[in-house]
């Protein structure tokens, strides 16, 4: 499929909007477009985790949807930390610019899709070469249009090879390329599809020039899984 990367922890985890969701998203924006602090209700406080609501974004003081994950202490005021079901990103949220949302709204599916690379371990943005594999990730595919194939999926995410552009070629993907640089491992060879064998000539080279994750023994990518 075809999409965009619309928000990212690290190469480990991201989140994905299809191209085939656009005309969802432009609806869900217009309905949005005229939330403001008199019209639509105040959420009552405490407000329970879990609530589907509008929330105001501080960066760009528009309305999106989002989902009540936890309360926040602070001296002045109520804070909540939402999830913005549509973008993947977070953001702590004065209960002020947390709104009764419209049933219409709430009957959407949520639109940012969580997602990792398949088959491959990359180490998360705090462990050892994490920052240069969130880097390489970031330059290859932020802000580009990216073909998307998801080769399995569990209960939170999709598992998925990606590539910048509209033609999939999994030894050209972001998965083929961080193995090939170092800077992520096979999660298990033995378990790859044919169409991704040379995926394992592309970790052993890496291996044998010791690259990246590679000077180290292949660091601490057990605990990153």
């Amino acid at each position: 499929m075809q999409g965009t990367i619309i928000d990212m922890q690290d190469a480990s985890l991201f989140f994905v909007n299809f191209t085939k969701d656009d005309q969802k998203l432009k609806e869900i924006s217009e309905k949005l477009a005229d939330y403001d602090d008199e019209k639509y209700t105040n959420l009552v406080t405490p407000i329970k985790i879990g609530t589907i609501c509008a929330a105001k974004f501080d960066e760009d003081n528009n309305w999106y949807r989002a989902r009540v994950d936890r309360a926040m202490h602070s001296d002045n005021e109520h804070l909540y930390e939402v999830y913005f079901m549509d973008f993947g990103n977070k953001n702590d949220v004065p209960a002020s610019n947390l709104k009764k949302i419209q049933n219409d709204l709430i009957g959407y599916p949520p639109l940012a899709h969580q997602c990792s690379l398949a088959y491959v371990r990359v180490p998360k943005g705090d462990k050892t070469f994490g920052s240069e594999a969130a880097g390489t990730f970031k330059e290859m595919l932020w802000g580009k249009p990216c073909t998307i194939s998801i080769y399995y999926e569990d209960d939170v995410q999709y598992k998925v090879v990606v590539n910048a552009g509209k033609e999939l070629k999994v030894n050209e993907s972001i998965n083929a390329y961080l193995l090939n640089e170092g800077l992520a491992s096979l999660e298990n060879a033995e378990d790859l599809p044919e169409d991704l064998y040379e995926w394992k000539d592309f970790e052993q080279d890496a291996k044998d020039e010791q690259l990246n994750i590679w000077e180290i023994g292949g660091g601490d990518l057990d605990d990153e899984a």
